[in-house]
């Protein structure tokens, strides 16, 4: 079954969904960079185009446990590409560090399997309210381990909260590794 475009039914179900919307789509794409000839542009195209952002919409949508063979032969897929584009195969630590963000020294080709937990619990977290305008009906928060109050405690703002930033920090990420609720 889909709700609004995305798949809500089984593991089987939800991996051939996103294969054949996106994945069986890919190899035309790639081709298509593979044929323009200046290399900056083509990298370009596949960073802001044809990576991380086509996978977005699927990893905040559906649960990522559903979707892990997908994500993982996608992000396969884009360094492959990556590969083509600049005729060398990458040791394990080029790629990885290919995966990381600008910001940290990488590229910017981002793991849509690393990043799937994290982005179907912030999209989960931030339509809740929506959903309860919606239906009518207050949601259960949610229960499992301490994410709700760590999320709850590290969103409030610094100014409402009796802890300084390092120590709202640490205090949360103790939350975490305690797993108090």
């Amino acid at each position: 079954m889909d709700i609004l475009g995305s798949s809500i039914e089984s593991k089987t179900h939800c991996e051939s969904k996103v294969s054949k919307k996106l994945l069986q789509k890919l190899p035309a794409l790639f081709e298509g960079l593979n044929r323009l000839d200046h290399l900056q542009s083509s990298f370009l195209l596949l960073l802001f185009c044809a990576s991380f952002c086509k996978m977005v919409w699927y990893i905040r949508t559906i649960p990522p446990e559903l979707i892990t063979d997908s994500c993982l032969h996608f992000d396969n897929s884009v360094i492959q590409e990556f590969e083509f584009l600049i005729g060398h195969g990458l040791p394990s630590h080029s790629l990885r560090q290919a995966q990381l963000g600008t910001k940290f020294g990488g590229l910017g080709l981002r793991s849509s399997k690393a990043s799937a937990a994290a982005a179907y619990l912030s999209s989960s977290l931030s339509s809740n309210f929506l959903a309860e305008q919606f239906l009518g009906k207050r949601f259960k928060p949610l229960t499992f381990f301490p994410v709700y109050p760590v999320l709850t405690l590290y969103s409030m703002p610094i100014h409402n909260s009796v802890l300084t930033l390092p120590q709202r920090n640490k205090f949360c990420f103790l939350l975490l590794l305690t797993n108090i609720t």
